[in-house]
């Protein structure tokens, strides 16, 4: 089941349509106010409400992303996640996140989402 979702995991982030740089190409930095936010999420989280959990978010060693796992239970119903935040490589305030998650039914199945933008206030 892990090797599963770390090859989706894998495979989101070789597929993403976002802006790719060559071997010859210089990526330009990470504007400041996207790395604050980003720095924003590291640490380790307590969901509470409807569903209680725990979410643990660190960098990446390049950081140039942040990677996030984390559990919820409601009741019964559980689940586990891996999520991935990073800029978008073009924008000034463009961050995606990437994630996977496992069924809620406990059968093995994994929902991935879609590359998703979120622009930076602030």
């Amino acid at each position: 089941m892990k090797k599963h979702v770390m090859l989706v995991v894998a495979l989101a982030i070789l597929t993403h349509p976002a802006v790719s740089f060559s071997e010859g190409d210089v990526k330009p930095a990470m504007p400041k106010k996207v790395r604050k936010f980003l720095d924003s999420t590291v640490g380790t989280w307590n969901i509470t409400g409807t569903f209680e959990g725990t979410g643990s978010y660190r960098w990446d060693a390049g950081k140039g992303a942040v990677v996030g796992t984390g559990q919820w239970t409601n009741g019964e119903v559980s689940s586990s996640w891996t999520i991935m935040w990073h800029w978008d490589g073009a924008s000034k305030d463009g961050v995606m996140a990437t994630w996977t998650a496992s069924d809620a039914a406990d059968d093995g199945a994994v929902s991935q989402g879609s590359p998703v933008p979120y622009g930076v206030r602030g």
